[in-house]
């Protein structure tokens, strides 16, 4: 079994180093006629190849350009060949046609989803065979080449750089390439009546009014000192182009807000205007968490609106999808638009070789919404993570941070005590030492698969001394250990 968190998914003996996406998908009847192209190699010596694939028919397939025969049963594909030697290279040709649907499971419907005049696909952690025949496990990650065939009137938006864009017959075929490597939950193509453009930096109109509200906000939820401190720092952050922050032990340093040296796009229809003049707030976030996390891991950074409400933003790679009521000037909205760019470096480049160790993923991005509160004029990173201990100490204490278990892995304790975890780190190795680590985590293991043996081994390395008895009670007991 290649995972536990996801039982019956992914293939150890496989691995898939690149994979050509040839779609023609009709929007009106949610048609779809594909080939993938797969190369890669055989881990084992083997007889037959496995991969996953939900729903979706074959039609004809071949291995290192022989025919074979195959066998679809439940979500899994095999294909039956000559005799394979361990390490062999392997090119995997399939067609097939279908209907895609999302798959229906433990953590909810995931995959290719129809919306309302498109498609949305949200992979994690295993709906990227809703699509296309996979290995569908984060420790695999590929190269991509992704082509996409619809009518005319619609954009696609997939991963990588849009290489190639032809048009014939009121069809337009849309061809992306992504050369840096990535997770098969990643893969994304997402089709609206969209149009693109560059993101300018928010004015200081909308920043005082975001500032204020999120006060505002806080204020309900806290103390009349904290709420007059978080106002305070409301007022200075939009006032003027720098804000005054603190760091975990009180000092204030200051930021200055410019527009962002990585290219920020986004892709909107009905919501453009708001969300032009909403997601300015990214160039602020890139700025920080580049400061904070280390140079950005990719090119651009773009992001989709749907016309259609989300329940749940979504990452991928390089770009997230929000729905319109993520653009709201309140923290909950924008406390996740600042979560989804933050995976960029936590799951994209970053990305977990076994789901128990998703609160690599997490854990870094909400405390890069803590983080983001703080830069915004908001409470303080230590304001948030006391709120939260305070929070998390009245809930059951039946969760454990570093093996929660497939089913809870997506749990909102995993995330908060994530975040704990690297606030109560930040707390024992102060600032300095603790960015450090955070960047040299980031560089020494960039677009790889990563554990939490290598996370802490790798603080260790920077702090110069084992960090692991700082966080093994956050990481391996269930009772909340206490924030110093």
């Amino acid at each position: 079994m290649l995972d536990s968190y996801t039982q019956g998914v992914g293939n150890a003996d496989l691995h898939i180093d690149h994979y050509d996406l040839d779609l023609d998908y009709r929007i009106g009847p949610n048609r779809l006629s594909a080939r993938a192209v797969l190369k890669g190699r055989v881990l084992t010596d083997t007889s037959s190849i496995v991969l996953d694939l939900t729903g979706l028919r074959v039609t004809k397939a071949s291995v290192n350009g022989k025919k074979v025969r195959f066998s679809a049963r439940g979500k899994k594909l095999r294909l039956t060949t000559p005799v394979l030697k361990s390490n062999q290279p392997v090119v995997i040709d399939i067609s097939y046609t279908g209907n895609p649907e999302p798959a229906i499971g433990t953590w909810g419907d995931i995959g290719w989803e129809e919306l309302e005049d498109g498609v949305l696909v949200a992979g994690q952690p295993v709906g990227a065979s809703t699509w296309f025949p996979c290995n569908d496990h984060p420790s695999n990650k590929s190269q991509y080449r992704i082509s996409v065939l619809v009518e005319s009137e619609y954009t696609v938006v997939s991963n990588g750089s849009l290489t190639k864009k032809t048009r014939k017959a009121g069809r337009t075929r849309w061809t992306y390439e992504s050369s840096t490597p990535l997770a098969t939950y990643l893969a994304t193509v997402q089709i609206g009546r969209y149009k693109y453009g560059q993101i300018p930096l928010s004015s200081g109109a909308t920043r005082f009014g975001a500032a204020m509200l999120g006060a505002a906000k806080d204020a309900v939820a806290g103390s009349a000192r904290d709420a007059l401190s978080s106002a305070a720092r409301g007022v200075a952050s939009a006032a003027g182009k720098d804000v005054s922050v603190h760091d975990s032990s009180g000092r204030r340093t200051t930021h200055s807000r410019t527009e962002s040296s990585v290219p920020l796009g986004v892709y909107a229809d009905d919501h453009w205007d708001v969300a032009v003049e909403r997601l300015g707030i990214q160039h602020g976030m890139m700025n920080l968490f580049i400061e904070r996390f280390g140079p950005y891991p990719f090119d651009v950074y773009d992001v989709v609106v749907t016309d259609d409400v989300l329940e749940i933003p979504l990452e991928s790679q390089p770009l997230s999808v929000l729905g319109p009521n993520h653009l709201g000037p309140e923290w909950e909205a924008e406390r996740l638009v600042a979560h989804e760019m933050a995976h960029q470096w936590f799951g994209n480049s970053l990305t977990p070789s076994r789901w128990r160790d998703i609160w690599l993923n997490e854990g870094f991005a909400c405390y890069a919404e803590w983080l983001w509160s703080e830069e915004s004029g908001r409470a303080s990173a230590d304001e948030r993570a006391r709120q939260w201990w305070d929070d998390l100490s009245a809930q059951p204490q039946d969760i454990m941070l570093g093996d929660p278990g497939g089913p809870d892995m997506f749990d909102d304790r995993v995330y908060k005590r994530g975040a704990l975890c690297l606030h109560a780190l930040r707390l024992e190795l102060g600032d300095e030492d603790f960015f450090a680590a955070v960047a040299e985590w980031t560089k020494r293991y960039r677009h790889s698969s990563v554990s939490t043996e290598e996370f802490i081994r790798c603080v260790s390395d920077v702090a110069e001394r084992d960090i692991a008895e700082v966080v093994r009670p956050w990481l391996e007991e269930l009772e909340l250990p206490p924030l110093k």
